[in-house]
């Protein structure tokens, strides 16, 4: 019976462990943007994403991955930031 009971709370503990981190992470993934700073197109997607992102509530952190500039240019990485 002790075990019984102590498997449930430990079941229980775990399952409201997890619902409570699950709950404080809220992140955004953007990925493959293939960012050109010649592409006017291409600047104001981005810009909008941007500010679409920054509207949203509780979002932990924000991850770009992928492709994110369209040619290995300084001067585009220095536009994309």
């Amino acid at each position: 019976m002790k075990k019984a009971i102590l498997t449930l709370l430990f079941v229980f503990l775990l399952q409201t462990a997890c619902m409570a981190f699950e709950s404080s992470i809220k992140f955004v993934q953007v990925t493959d943007v293939h960012f050109d700073a010649e592409n006017e197109y291409k600047v104001k997607v981005l810009n909008e994403t941007v500010k679409d992102i920054n509207k949203l509530k509780d979002v932990s952190f924000v991850v770009f991955t992928g492709d994110n500039l369209n040619s290995p240019q300084p001067e585009d990485l220095d536009d994309f930031i």
